[in-house]
């Protein structure tokens, strides 16, 4: 029992700095891999805006986490506006689409996933990539 406790803590400090589900061996029946569930590809931080109109900068950050809940952050930079508007609630995967839902006013964003690397606000004409 000793040996099984030391072995998990030392698993659990691995993932802890970083080490991913795919450097544990598949092969040894101890390991916990079998009780780790994969995120999506899409969990993590994204950052977009439209592009720059010569008057006004936006940029909006989206950070979606593995528990369905997501953070959001709008910047708005330009002569005679310097803004920030965060707001915070759940996610929804379905297929290759994101739907986001503000805990606020329950208002939706619908992200189509590009690739892992770029997602597109649906309706709108930007792109979202990796912050």
């Amino acid at each position: 029992m000793r040996i099984r406790v030391s072995r998990l803590i030392a698993i659990s400090l691995l993932f802890l700095v970083g080490c991913s589900e795919k450097d544990i061996n598949p092969s040894n029946s101890d390991s916990p891999s079998s009780s780790v569930s994969s995120s999506p590809s899409f969990v993590g931080c994204w950052s977009g805006g439209p592009p720059y109109d010569g008057v006004s900068h936006v940029l909006a950050t989206y950070v979606f986490e593995s528990n369905n809940t997501y953070s959001a952050k709008q910047e708005i930079r330009s002569q005679h506006l310097n803004q920030d508007f965060t707001w915070t609630g759940r996610w929804e995967h379905d297929g290759d689409y994101i739907v986001a839902v503000s805990d606020d006013d329950g208002k939706k964003a619908t992200f189509k996933i590009l690739s892992d690397y770029e997602l597109n606000q649906v309706g709108q004409n930007f792109n979202y990539s990796r912050c």
